[in-house]
């Protein structure tokens, strides 16, 4: 391996290759310069790092900046994105090995219905609804994805359904990182440093804006209007969500915690917790939680 370096990431050099790559430029506003400055400062703290790691957490970086650019002057250039309605949208919450990936695919499997998939993160731009989507955008986004099994076989069999590629669903995490929200690990893996969940939580109001913005260019001018969705961390930003989506339907799988855990780190030492009992009956909207 090449020798490590006390060379550091520049934001400066990030956001004008990014803008480069994309033509948006001076499209970055205030917060997200903030949370990109915020996470090469965050990088640059845990050096130091090769050259061959700074090569490659520079390109994701650029390359997830870029297409957040993109966004923003598809925006621009077709101004009736920003009136798409999202509409009853259904978002799959909960705990991890709960279910909620296996019932995410059984949604998505109506015809009439849409979700994220990888490909729509890879290569967003231009809006699908502007025409035939070019093969070259999927195969991008192919060649993301089985760069990032190569990195990290084990996520085969956690994830069964990454198999269809650039046609596999993704969550809601991931749409949010595309806004710097969010640590990603698909998105990241090139930082040997970075821990997920590093970015500060906070601002996810802002955040469910952002993932109802992603969905409002995915939707324009297709002819779709119908979204299932589905992120674990979203049981913990009720408010956020319903704010964005306020008819949104959330549904909330359960499976006792000693059954779900181990099944999430097998490298967990083994514990027990008595099953609260609870089942799901179907698709409940939970109360909105007070503010303080």
């Amino acid at each position: 391996m090449p020798r490590s370096t006390k060379e550091d990431l520049s934001f400066d050099d990030v956001l004008l290759l990014a803008e480069r790559e994309s033509g948006g430029f001076g499209l970055a506003d205030e917060g997200l310069t903030r949370r990109v400055r915020w996470l090469v400062e965050w990088v640059n703290e845990r050096g130091p790092y090769s050259s061959d790691e700074l090569r490659g957490m520079t390109q994701q970086i650029v390359r997830l900046l870029a297409t957040r650019l993109k966004l923003a002057l598809d925006r621009q250039r077709y101004p009736a994105i920003a009136q798409e309605k999202i509409e009853r949208p259904i978002f799959i919450i909960g705990f991890a090995r709960s279910g909620t990936t296996l019932l995410h695919s059984l949604l998505a499997e109506d015809p009439e219905a849409q979700s994220p998939k990888s490909w729509h993160m890879y290569a967003p731009s231009p809006p699908p609804g502007i025409g035939p989507v070019v093969s070259e955008r999927i195969a991008y986004a192919q060649r993301q994805v089985e760069a990032w099994m190569d990195f990290c076989p084990a996520q085969r069999p956690m994830h069964p359904y990454i198999d269809k590629g650039a046609y596999q669903l993704i969550e809601d995490e991931e749409v949010i990182t595309l806004d710097f929200r969010n640590v990603y690990p698909y998105h990241f893996y090139r930082i040997p440093t970075l821990d997920v969940m590093a970015v500060p939580t906070s601002g996810q109001d802002d955040a469910f804006k952002f993932h109802r913005e992603f969905l409002q260019h995915l939707q324009w001018n297709t002819g779709f209007n119908r979204w299932v969705c589905k992120g674990p961390s979203g049981q913990m930003h009720l408010d956020a969500i319903l704010d964005a989506y306020p008819d949104a339907l959330l549904v909330w799988p359960h499976r006792p915690l000693g059954e779900s855990m181990p099944r999430t780190s097998p490298y967990a030492p083994p514990f027990s917790i008595p099953s609260a009992g609870i089942r799901a009956t179907g698709p409940v909207r939970p109360r909105r939680t007070s503010r303080r």
